[in-house]
């Protein structure tokens, strides 16, 4: 991330946040009505496809290695299948103190282990999933918006270890021990007077190549994906190896739900109906922190590893016994994509279709529902019907008809392994985590190691209901709070943007965009949008390009991630107030559609509605009969199918061309 923050830095982008409006080109000759002329051709856009490719590569690479770690717990003997890491090899290996680590460099620089670097290559490219890593990433190389970085690099040199760096690293390293002493009464086996322990620690980098943004096309090498941490244990007792493991999995969810120490957190005192803690990251921090840091709570968890394993009095499993030590700390690392702490949220899980009129006028779609009054509450803030709670029934209809299937799927999410699927606690979250607990060492007589492969489930529930049971309904606590939330978030947006009524039905929306003592309208960069910033057409925005609807979209969503033109502190300001003031963590509002219009910018105070905004100024060819637009927020995933405006009519009644299809109606 820090990578696409830095790329992005450095695109230099010019636009001026003042009043403005960008012209759009008309031939002389043409007619009112008459078709524009031919459509042109998208251009790939560097900079933007090396943003998303990297994006695509890091998640790959962070879901591998997750799932990899998961087994850097293992029993392996002295007749294991792995080239090096196997205590035959690792004791005859020159310089390997027993019992302290040794660092890579000193293991690899000598002369006399030479022959051992490719096999501890690759024992540690299958612990990493080194394969899996490389396989996807040459499926991204057949994208076609990742040709223009892909192309000219072959399949064998797209992704790599960084083996220089790992090899001469002087942090962390490989630790070796061998006992006769049994790990406890039951663990010795007969006939073996050693057992092994192996433990490596260290961290690695990979290297990305793609071609530079030249004329050559010159293949960069991008080592900015670094400092991954390895920490493996092995150890040649089969019993202690299941033990392990096996106590990972109990200890997950051994206190959700518990009478003493319940890591599943309730908040009571709440002021109205909406009991999601959401936007508030800080206080769910302080929440959770605060359950792992109860009087107590640190020697339950060492017993609870320790039940039953009737451990010798030569090994032990604690806490160390540095009184400064957190058994648990969260910062922004451990936020998601969506700025939650949480592995698993109950969210909209499925996108609702609607037709945005309530007739078949300009455009019949067989089997989609028609829906004008939710369109109209959400893009232009007109409530026909209230309920008796005076929520907007369009609103409550939809998460009435909905609710039920996001509980059911937040549950499949969270029970989806053996250890979770019986855990009851679960059925009353509505949140729930798994945070990696620090500072358990495994001892035996003078070896010691960490071990970082426990974690514990936390959870948040709004109410004592079962979220699997039949018997919710619309006086539930969950339904109220879910419809208290969604208006909440809707309230919100329509305060930020400023939402208005349109002059005409048919257009998309209206907002003034003042936000403080700013305006929405100074902030948004019509270059960025339109991707062209000289000749004839610069500043159209050509909404049949993908990279297009993709800009406008981010700058609706006032989404600032990963962009670097104009404005972006108005729209982060903007952003932040929505969700906060809405209590939610997703905001998205995106045209979908490649459609063939083009649009340019203008941003008058006090302008005429009709003209004023995001003005239609071409119609390619015919146009096209409809276009999709996507809104979302926590509680609300809906795709409206809109018709008319964008498509070229015989009368000029009809026409939409040369008028605003999101109108500007700013008035300072």
């Amino acid at each position: 991330m820090k990578k696409i923050l830095y790329l992005l830095s450095t695109i230099t982008l010019t636009a001026s946040i003042v009043s403005y409006v960008v012209a759009c080109s008309k031939k002389s000759s043409q007619k009112e009505n008459d078709q524009d002329s031919e459509k042109l051709p998208e251009l790939l856009n560097y900079d933007i496809a090396l943003v998303d490719y990297l994006k695509e590569v890091s998640e790959i690479i962070n879901s591998e290695i997750k799932r990899a770690s998961e087994n850097w717990f293992q029993e392996v003997n002295y007749d294991s299948s792995y080239l090096f890491i196997k205590p035959k090899v690792i004791k005859m290996i020159d310089g390997i103190n027993e019992e302290s680590t040794t660092s890579l460099k000193t293991i690899f620089e000598n002369p006399k282990n030479n022959d051992k670097k490719v096999e501890f290559l690759s024992d540690f490219k299958s612990l990493i999933n080194y394969q899996r890593i490389v396989e996807s990433i040459i499926k991204l190389k057949g994208k076609e918006k990742y040709s223009i970085l892909l192309n000219n690099v072959n399949d064998n040199e797209l992704f790599s270890i960084d083996e220089d760096k790992l090899l001469t690293n002087e942090e962390g390293g490989i630790k070796f021990f061998e006992t006769d002493q049994g790990s406890s009464n039951n663990f010795k086996k007969r006939n073996e007077s050693k057992e092994s322990y192996i433990s490596i620690n260290v961290k690695f980098n990979f290297i990305i190549r793609y071609s530079e943004n030249n004329k050559t096309q010159s293949i960069k090498e991008d080592r900015t994906f670094k400092d991954f941490d390895f920490n493996f244990i092995s150890t040649s007792n089969k019993a202690l190896t299941y033990l392990i493991n096996n106590k990972v999995k109990e200890l997950k969810y051994a206190f959700l739900g518990a009478d003493k120490f319940n890591t599943l957190i309730k908040k009571t005192n709440f002021v109205d109906d909406d009991k999601f803690i959401t936007n508030n990251k800080d206080e769910v921090k302080s929440l959770i922190e605060e359950k792992f840091s109860e009087k107590g709570f640190k020697k339950a968890i060492s017993d609870k590893i320790k039940e039953t394993t009737n451990l010798n009095e030569n090994i032990n499993i604690d806490f160390s016994n540095d009184p400064n030590q957190k058994i648990f700390e969260l910062n922004d690392k451990n936020l998601n994509a969506d700025g939650e702490y949480w592995d698993y949220s109950l969210k909209a899980t499925t996108n609702s279709k609607f037709k945005w009129k309530n007739n078949d006028n300009y455009s019949i779609t067989p089997n989609l529902i028609k829906n004008e009054e939710l369109y109209n509450y959400i893009f232009k803030n007109i409530s026909i019907e209230k309920t008796k709670d005076n929520y907007d029934k369009s609103l409550y209809d939809y998460v009435k008809n909905n609710y039920k299937t996001w509980l059911a799927d937040y549950y499949a999410s969270v029970s989806n392994d053996e250890e979770s699927k019986d855990i009851k606690a679960l059925k009353k979250s509505t949140n729930m985590g798994l945070f990696n607990i620090k500072g358990l060492k495994l001892k035996i007589n003078n070896f010691s190691v960490d071990l970082n492969e426990f974690y514990i489930a936390v959870g948040y529930q709004v109410s004592d209901e079962e979220i699997t049971s039949p018997d919710l309904n619309e006086n539930s606590v969950i339904f109220k709070s879910i419809i208290a939330n969604l208006q909440k978030g809707i309230e919100s947006y329509h305060k930020t943007f400023g939402i208005e009524n349109t002059s005409d039905e048919y257009k998309i929306a209206a907002f003034s965009g003042e936000i403080y003592d700013k305006n929405l309208w100074d902030s948004f960069d019509q270059n960025y949008i339109s991707g062209l910033y000289s000749g004839e057409y610069k500043g159209v925005a050509m909404m049949h390009w993908q990279l297009t609807l993709k800009r406008f979209s981010k700058v609706l969503s006032l989404d600032v991630s990963n962009r670097s033109d104009n404005g972006l502190e108005i729209q982060d300001t903007a952003r932040k107030f929505l969700l906060k003031e809405g209590n939610q963590t997703i905001y998205n509002w995106e045209f979908l559609t490649e459609t063939l219009i083009g649009f340019i910018l203008k941003n008058e105070i006090n302008g005429d509605p009709d003209t004023n905004g995001f003005y239609m100024c071409k119609i390619y060819k015919l146009g096209d009969e409809t276009s999709d637009i996507r809104f979302k927020l926590n509680f609300v995933d809906v795709t409206f199918t809109t018709d008319k405006i964008w498509k070229l009519h015989g009368s000029a009644s009809e026409m939409y061309r040369d008028k605003s299809f999101i109108e500007n109606t700013r008035k300072k």
